[in-house]
């Protein structure tokens, strides 16, 4: 059984054990909240991750229950198992020997029936890189881009050409890869890159920086200088070769299986159960 208290609602359906979702803000209220779920719940562990992790330490500090945590980045935090989720992630992290890799998988429900022609895009705001977008959307004026808006909407830069078409956040997001043909993932930024999966189980090439944990996550795929516009126009028009598009994907493929996702987490569910 699972209790999941969560500072924001959950973007997903969760599809597992029994889960309580509570919104937690991050003050003494929120403090009220761990404490009734630690002391009410009894957990044998703790999962937990990121901002909550470092907001709440002391006080998941003060009951004798192992601590597991996701580490997203950052200097390496303290507890009974770190789950770093890149090797970029570990390496800059300092990790530790008996710290774990898991890069955060993509799953089968992200998977559209067909695909369209369009150059997708996820979350227009700048660190994704959405500029370069603009302006491979300026070049290409005979393609069309489909972006889709994500959860930061204050963040966002929006630009409207005739050939980019903005999609509101979806539940599933194969009804987003079920438009595109390839992705661009520009970011200038990024500790793993799911969204490089999602393509990859799409069958769709993807297209991204050359940074952080994307040499990972698209390690078959297309990996660019985020500031090479010219590259990336390039990289576009080479995938108009059928023979090129499918050897791109099956190196995606390939480079995917070999993160060994189910091994990974059967290992993470060992390393839990022995805590």
């Amino acid at each position: 059984e699972v209790r999941a208290v969560t500072g924001y609602p959950p973007a997903q359906r969760f599809d597992g054990p029994p889960v309580t979702g509570q919104e937690l803000p991050l003050d003494s209220v929120g403090e009220a909240v761990i404490e009734e779920a630690i002391v009410g719940f009894g957990p044998d562990v703790i999962l937990t991750h990121h901002l909550y992790a470092a907001t709440f330490r002391d006080l998941l500090a003060a009951y004798p229950i192992p601590v597991v945590r996701l580490h997203y980045h950052g200097p390496r935090p303290d507890a009974d198992l770190v789950v770093h989720i890149s090797g970029w992630v570990a390496r800059n992290a300092g990790a530790l020997p008996g710290d774990m890799i898991l890069t955060p998988p993509a799953f089968d429900d992200c998977v559209a029936g067909a695909h369209g022609d369009a150059i997708g895009f996820i979350k227009p705001i700048p660190h994704k890189g959405v500029e370069l977008v603009y302006r491979l959307a300026r070049g290409f004026t005979d393609r069309r881009f489909l972006i889709l808006r994500g959860e930061w909407q204050d963040l966002e830069i929006i630009r409207r050409r005739r050939n980019v078409r903005f999609m509101q956040p979806v539940d599933q997001m194969a009804s987003f890869y079920a438009e595109c043909r390839l992705l661009l993932v520009p970011s200038m930024s990024e500790d793993a890159g799911t969204v490089a999966q999602e393509a990859t189980l799409n069958g769709l090439p993807c297209i991204s920086s050359s940074v952080g944990g994307l040499v990972e996550t698209n390690a078959g795929g297309i990996l660019l200088d985020p500031c090479d516009v010219g590259a990336w126009s390039r990289a576009i028009r080479r995938l108009d070769d059928q023979a090129f598009y499918e050897a791109t994907v099956k190196s995606q493929r390939e480079a995917l299986d070999a993160l060994g996702h189910d091994d990974r987490l059967a290992e993470l569910s060992d390393r839990i159960a022995g805590l």
